[in-house]
């Protein structure tokens, strides 16, 4: 890291402390890697000392260190780096990919690779197990798409999680078969993440090292963007003590607040980390944050729609199919499996609890010391979550409140139903610009990423990335929440826009709130920690024309600068 002074002053920026997005002051002290003083420049001035460096940032502007509140840290260093196929286009470069980075690794052991698109491939469709065995027929593999929630694994990883011929699979969970009842390779949801905590558990073991050293360049990459603090939305056990070491051996630079998950599987019910260390424990540095449940899939979200929602969205996806010239908006649609209960309501997608599930499992959790964050997208199961968190009561007093991971699609009704409950929805700004956003159906009376409706229902509003499947810039996503737009310039529900400052807040004063450490970060205030970046230009006075020219120029954690725009800083 680059060293300052153990005293400096930041002059000629607008300082936005963020206790109230309005208030602006003219200077910032700091002393020992804390916040000494915020407000005039005789106050920061006097308060530093005549030895204090000066560091002048003429028209920029100062703003607490950005809070990226759901990110999976350790599968963006797994999975992020050279075997990422977001840029194939084809089944063969997808194929060609996979037999280059077979050849890094040793036979045997697994090969995992992430990104791919199924609707930009050429083929429009998954791999399948047989082109998978063809192309690395030492090695099992996995080959996981963009959303993490589904993906294709060859014999080999199949075998390696005992998945065959009469296998079933787990709730929630899809195991693909062709017409002769064969495995294809094909998995979703909690099936996926049977498959896919093994490859992660083989992958870790065998380098930490080489782990640890990939974690260095990735925090250098967050410096860059401004992120100061990580809540890793999915931590096993086995990265919860690779995140010990790491902060033990030095190599941990960022602050990290950890969602525990269950040993066997992202998605599966946690009773395993029940006995571990409870919500709160730890330091700044590494701390237990709620403990994370998933409630339902991504485009496999548990939906619920009355009969003429489901008939508009039937005629959209024939619309789709018929202007796209494919069949797979329709395979994609037959694959949620529909069905109409005895309240005459279609329900869709999958769902990983029962209800009565759902409520003891957060019930178990507040009782060993947890509070909890759900993820829940279709709105129906952003329905559970809300009667999981009213049945089972508050979590334990000073725990971060009830967390909404997603909450995609909501209705009004469940907005003002989460702001009696305090529940805090942790948003992902720039999801509107994922692929599946141009093509996605949009049933009258239903919110998608509701920020305004959420806010001004009262409720609180975390921004945050879910890296690696959608990328990490809270610049981006701060232009994402103000625009609205997906990447082909398609406007999504206008009137859920929020402004800059809005959002800027959602990615600091409140993302450290709903993370547990508003006491040490999140605003600018005096004895905080000195987490901040200083911006080009002050956001307040950007407009849809200008918000582009927006970037992060310097990024500090605990007053020592960690990126300086254009220069390569080593922690």
């Amino acid at each position: 890291m680059s060293a300052v002074n153990r005293e400096f002053v930041v002059l000629g920026a607008s300082v936005l402390p963020m206790v109230d997005p309005a208030r602006r002051c003219d200077a910032i002290a700091v002393r020992d890697g804390r916040i000494l003083a915020v407000g005039s420049e005789k106050e920061a001035l006097a308060a530093a000392g005549a030895a204090a460096e000066r560091i002048t940032c003429p028209g920029g502007a100062v703003l607490p260190g950005f809070i990226d509140a759901h990110h999976h840290l350790m599968p963006s260093v797994l999975y992020g780096g050279g075997f990422h196929l977001d840029a194939v286009q084809n089944l063969e470069e997808l194929l060609t990919a996979l037999r280059t980075a077979a050849r890094a690794v040793p036979p045997g052991e697994f090969v995992v690779a992430h990104g791919y698109d199924p609707w930009k491939l050429t083929e429009q469709r998954h791999p399948t197990r047989g082109e998978l065995d063809e192309a690395c027929p030492d090695h099992p593999v996995l080959a996981v798409e963009y959303s993490f929630h589904e993906g294709v694994a060859n014999t080999r990883a199949l075998a390696r999680a005992a998945f065959d011929e009469r296998s079933e699979p787990p709730r929630g969970g899809i195991i693909g078969r062709d017409r002769r009842g064969r495995l294809d390779g094909h998995l979703a949801e909690t099936a996926l993440y049977v498959v896919e905590a093994i490859a992660r558990h083989e992958m870790m073991t065998r380098d930490e090292t080489r782990v640890l050293a990939d974690l260095a360049v990735f925090q250098r990459r967050l410096f860059a963007m401004g992120i100061t603090r990580i809540c890793d939305a999915a931590v096993a056990p086995q990265t919860e003590a690779l995140y010990h070491r790491a902060l033990a051996e030095g190599r941990l630079h960022i602050p990290v607040v950890m969602m525990p998950i269950s040993g066997t599987g992202i998605a599966l019910p946690p009773h395993d980390r029940l006995e571990g260390a409870p919500t709160g424990e730890g330091s700044d540095s590494l701390k237990v944050g709620p403990l994370k449940l998933l409630f339902d899939g991504a485009s496999r979200c548990a939906m619920c729609l009355s009969v003429l929602q489901l008939l508009q969205t039937s005629t959209k996806v024939v619309a789709s199919a018929l202007t796209g010239r494919s069949l797979l908006p329709l395979r994609d649609a037959l694959s949620l499996r529909a069905r109409i209960g005895s309240d005459f309501r279609v329900r869709t997608g999958e769902r990983f609890y029962t209800h009565a599930g759902a409520v003891a499992m957060v019930k178990a959790a507040h009782d060993r010391g947890f509070s909890v964050g759900i993820h829940a997208i279709g709105n129906e199961a952003v329905e559970y979550a809300l009667d999981a968190f009213a049945a089972a009561g508050p979590s334990r007093a000073g725990s971060p409140p009830p967390r909404i991971e997603h909450g995609f699609s909501i209705t009004r009704a469940q907005a003002r139903r989460a702001a009696d409950l305090g529940v805090v929805f942790v948003l992902q700004p720039d999801f509107l610009r994922l692929p599946v956003m141009e093509r996605l159906p949009r049933p009258r009376g239903l919110l998608f990423a509701a920020a305004r409706t959420l806010l001004d229902a009262g409720v609180s509003v975390v921004a945050s990335s879910d890296a690696p499947a959608a990328g990490f810039d809270p610049l981006d996503g701060v232009r994402s929440a103000l625009r609205r737009r997906t990447r082909s310039g398609l406007v999504i529900q206008e009137d859920e826009s929020i402004g800059v400052l809005e959002t800027l807040c959602a990615y600091t004063r409140d993302a450290a709130r709903a993370c547990g450490v508003e006491s040490t970060t999140g605003t600018l205030e005096p004895g905080k920690r000195a987490d901040f970046v200083i911006l080009n230009r002050d956001p307040a006075l950007v407009d849809d024309a200008s918000i582009d020219d927006l970037r992060v120029d310097q990024t500090f954690l605990a007053g020592r600068r960690v990126h300086l725009r254009g220069v390569t800083e080593t922690p």
